[in-house]
Protein backbone atom coordinates (compact mmCIF):
# COMPACT_ATOMS: atom_id res chain seq x y z
CA UNK A 1 0.00 0.00 0.00
CA UNK A 2 1.71 3.12 -0.70
CA UNK A 3 1.13 4.78 2.71
CA UNK A 4 2.68 2.46 3.94
CA UNK A 5 5.85 2.66 1.12
CA UNK A 6 5.54 6.94 2.33
CA UNK A 7 6.37 5.84 6.07
CA UNK A 8 9.04 3.20 4.48
CA UNK A 9 11.48 6.28 2.90
CA UNK A 10 11.41 8.10 5.82
CA UNK A 11 12.62 4.87 8.20
CA UNK A 12 15.66 4.44 5.40
CA UNK A 13 16.14 7.87 4.28
CA UNK A 14 19.28 8.23 6.44
CA UNK A 15 20.68 5.40 4.91
CA UNK A 16 20.32 5.09 0.90
CA UNK A 17 18.83 8.05 -0.83
CA UNK A 18 18.15 6.19 -3.43
CA UNK A 19 15.84 4.09 -1.88
CA UNK A 20 14.04 6.49 -0.23
CA UNK A 21 13.47 8.49 -3.74
CA UNK A 22 12.02 5.41 -4.72
CA UNK A 23 9.79 5.32 -2.69
CA UNK A 24 8.48 8.73 -2.82
CA UNK A 25 7.75 8.46 -6.52
CA UNK A 26 5.98 5.74 -6.23
CA UNK A 27 3.90 7.43 -2.93
CA UNK A 28 3.23 10.36 -5.66
CA UNK A 29 2.17 8.42 -8.51
CA UNK A 30 -0.55 6.84 -6.13
CA UNK A 31 -0.80 10.11 -5.40
CA UNK A 32 -1.86 11.14 -8.74
CA UNK A 33 -4.78 9.07 -8.63
CA UNK A 34 -5.50 9.09 -5.30
CA UNK A 35 -5.62 12.92 -3.80
CA UNK A 36 -6.39 11.69 -0.02
CA UNK A 37 -2.71 10.33 -0.88
CA UNK A 38 -0.53 12.83 -1.46
CA UNK A 39 -1.87 15.47 1.91
CA UNK A 40 -0.56 12.34 4.34
CA UNK A 41 3.10 12.30 2.51
CA UNK A 42 4.13 15.40 5.26
CA UNK A 43 6.77 18.43 3.87
CA UNK A 44 9.07 17.04 6.66
CA UNK A 45 9.42 13.39 4.71
CA UNK A 46 9.63 15.43 1.27
CA UNK A 47 12.67 16.94 2.92
CA UNK A 48 14.16 13.64 4.39
CA UNK A 49 14.00 12.34 1.46
CA UNK A 50 15.28 15.13 -0.72
CA UNK A 51 18.15 15.76 2.07
CA UNK A 52 19.07 12.27 1.76
CA UNK A 53 18.96 11.91 -1.94
CA UNK A 54 21.15 14.94 -2.37
CA UNK A 55 24.44 13.06 -3.22
CA UNK A 56 23.18 10.46 -5.31
CA UNK A 57 20.01 11.69 -7.34
CA UNK A 58 21.33 15.48 -7.02
CA UNK A 59 18.63 16.66 -10.06
CA UNK A 60 15.66 14.57 -8.13
CA UNK A 61 16.37 15.94 -4.72
CA UNK A 62 16.57 19.68 -6.47
CA UNK A 63 12.99 19.17 -8.05
CA UNK A 64 11.39 18.56 -4.69
CA UNK A 65 13.26 21.69 -3.45
CA UNK A 66 11.95 23.63 -6.23
CA UNK A 67 8.09 21.98 -6.17
CA UNK A 68 8.64 23.31 -2.00
CA UNK A 69 9.87 26.95 -3.08
CA UNK A 70 6.92 27.30 -5.99
CA UNK A 71 4.15 26.04 -3.64
CA UNK A 72 5.59 28.28 -1.01
CA UNK A 73 6.32 31.34 -2.92
CA UNK A 74 2.53 32.78 -3.43
CA UNK A 75 1.97 32.40 -0.11
CA UNK A 76 2.89 35.91 2.09
CA UNK A 77 3.80 34.52 5.30
CA UNK A 78 7.18 34.27 7.73
CA UNK A 79 6.81 30.62 8.10
CA UNK A 80 6.23 30.12 3.76
CA UNK A 81 9.50 32.64 3.60
CA UNK A 82 11.62 30.12 5.96
CA UNK A 83 10.31 27.26 3.87
CA UNK A 84 11.76 28.85 0.31
CA UNK A 85 15.11 30.00 2.21
CA UNK A 86 15.48 26.99 4.09
CA UNK A 87 15.10 24.93 0.68
CA UNK A 88 17.38 27.36 -1.12
CA UNK A 89 19.50 26.44 1.68
CA UNK A 90 19.22 22.97 1.12
CA UNK A 91 19.81 23.60 -2.77
CA UNK A 92 22.79 25.45 -2.28
CA UNK A 93 24.54 22.21 -0.24
CA UNK A 94 23.41 19.94 -3.00
CA UNK A 95 24.37 22.46 -6.12
CA UNK A 96 28.02 23.51 -4.50
CA UNK A 97 28.73 19.91 -4.31
CA UNK A 98 28.12 19.48 -8.77
CA UNK A 99 29.66 23.17 -8.61
CA UNK A 100 26.63 24.82 -10.07
CA UNK A 101 26.62 27.87 -7.62
CA UNK A 102 26.32 30.14 -10.09
CA UNK A 103 22.85 28.83 -11.45
CA UNK A 104 22.19 28.64 -7.53
CA UNK A 105 22.93 32.46 -7.48
CA UNK A 106 20.43 33.19 -10.17
CA UNK A 107 17.95 31.51 -9.00
CA UNK A 108 18.21 33.52 -5.69
CA UNK A 109 18.33 36.34 -7.48
CA UNK A 110 15.20 35.43 -9.92
CA UNK A 111 13.64 34.69 -6.48
CA UNK A 112 14.76 38.54 -5.03
CA UNK A 113 13.46 40.36 -7.87
CA UNK A 114 10.33 38.94 -8.51
CA UNK A 115 9.37 39.57 -4.52
CA UNK A 116 11.25 42.67 -4.35
CA UNK A 117 7.87 43.98 -2.70
CA UNK A 118 8.27 41.83 -0.17
CA UNK A 119 11.02 43.85 2.19
CA UNK A 120 11.17 40.81 4.91
CA UNK A 121 11.20 38.17 2.61
CA UNK A 122 14.10 39.77 0.60
CA UNK A 123 15.87 40.52 4.07
CA UNK A 124 15.77 36.77 4.65
CA UNK A 125 17.03 36.22 1.33
CA UNK A 126 20.20 38.15 2.31
CA UNK A 127 21.02 36.72 5.39
CA UNK A 128 20.92 33.40 4.08
CA UNK A 129 23.38 34.41 1.06
CA UNK A 130 25.58 36.26 3.83
CA UNK A 131 25.78 33.09 5.81
CA UNK A 132 29.26 32.71 4.60
CA UNK A 133 30.28 35.73 6.72
CA UNK A 134 29.00 33.66 9.41
CA UNK A 135 25.60 35.65 9.71
CA UNK A 136 22.07 35.35 8.46
CA UNK A 137 19.47 32.50 9.17
CA UNK A 138 21.45 29.79 8.90
CA UNK A 139 24.27 30.22 10.95
CA UNK A 140 21.49 31.28 13.65
CA UNK A 141 20.32 27.90 13.29
CA UNK A 142 16.97 28.64 12.13
CA UNK A 143 16.99 26.92 9.57
CA UNK A 144 18.84 23.56 10.46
Amino acid sequence: DARRRGAKAVEIVPQRGADAMRWYKAYCANGEKDEHVWHDFSDDRRWAVAEAAGKELPEESLNIFNEIIRENLPNPDYSCYLAIVRALAAMRTVMAQQKRLDEWRTRVDEIRTTNKRRRSFVKMLDDMVEKGAGRGLIADGMLA
